[in-house]
């Protein structure tokens, strides 16, 4: 009997110090920030939707820091740190995070296994969820052009994955001109928002950094392709950058999750804590 395996999911073993960290801290920056709404003086639903959002973000902040830099955990934790604290700045799309994040992880097959057909389903209905957002068309695109060249990465892909690509970006095209926004709304940030471009900048980074892996795929224990990873960075700055010049500052603070996940990992290894490796 054959096992099924998703190319797109990982194990979140409590028994990984990496994991423990942020199955810990996400909630608490959910509640911290639910805390800070009320103390200020927002409405009680108003500080409900934070503490949602909050830890969402520092999760898939985490999350991604895993695909973007795999032989550092630290990173991954630094990364849902800082995606937390920058919540100042306005509020993130986790559809565009989520959109990013699996981006990411087809480009470096972190899992050691190709989307499989369900999986490749799956991800256009990732794309179409970030093309119904206002801000996140640039990010279900870019999902969708690494399902489409996935085959020229080491280790090619599934026969289905090429279609798959082409759905994807038809779908987040398709959601944004029914529920999200074709019109381009490109502007300098404001107020707030500046806060995130610094990070942005950081994380611009990550493409200048070599991609040396040692870690291995979550279900074949062979070690990751460096060009995978560099790939899955080219991937998640594209996603973010063409979010910001899509919806200018709004664009940069629905992004904000993926730039604070991509400044951790432009960090040199001397500016890493902890150590490299689970």
């Amino acid at each position: 009997m054959t096992t099924l395996r998703s190319g797109i999911g990982r194990d979140l073993s409590f028994r990984v110090p990496s994991n423990r960290f942020v199955l810990i801290a996400a909630p608490v920056a959910g509640v911290a920030w639910g805390i800070w709404k009320l103390a200020t003086g927002h409405p009680f639903d108003h500080a409900v939707v934070r503490v949602f959002v909050a830890g969402g973000a520092a999760f898939l902040a985490w999350a991604l820091g895993r695909e973007l830099d795999p032989d550092r955990p630290w990173t991954a934790g630094l990364a849902a740190v800082l995606a937390a604290a920058i919540l100042g700045a306005g509020i993130p799309s986790l559809w565009v995070a989520f959109a990013v994040l699996m981006a990411a992880r087809v480009a470096s097959r972190s899992t050691g296994v190709a989307p499989g057909p369900v999986d490749l389903a799956v991800l256009v209905g990732v794309s179409a969820g970030a093309g119904a957002t206002d801000t996140g068309l640039g990010a279900g695109i870019v999902l969708g052009v690494v399902l489409l060249t996935d085959r020229w990465l080491p280790g090619g892909s599934h026969r289905l994955a090429p279609l798959a690509g082409v759905a994807a970006i038809a779908a987040a095209i398709a959601a944004s001109a029914v529920w999200g926004s074709l019109t381009p709304a490109a502007g300098l940030p404001q107020g707030p928002e500046w806060v995130v471009v610094p990070v942005a900048v950081l994380g611009l980074g990550v493409v200048l950094r070599r991609a040396t892996v040692r870690s291995a795929g979550d279900l074949t224990g062979e070690p990751l392709s460096a060009v995978r990873v560099r790939a899955g960075r080219v991937a998640a700055v594209a996603a973010g950058a063409l979010c910001a010049a899509w919806a200018g500052g709004a664009g940069l603070t629905a992004g904000s999750v993926a730039w604070a996940a991509l400044a951790a990992s432009a960090l040199p290894a001397r500016a890493s804590i902890g150590p490299g490796r689970d």
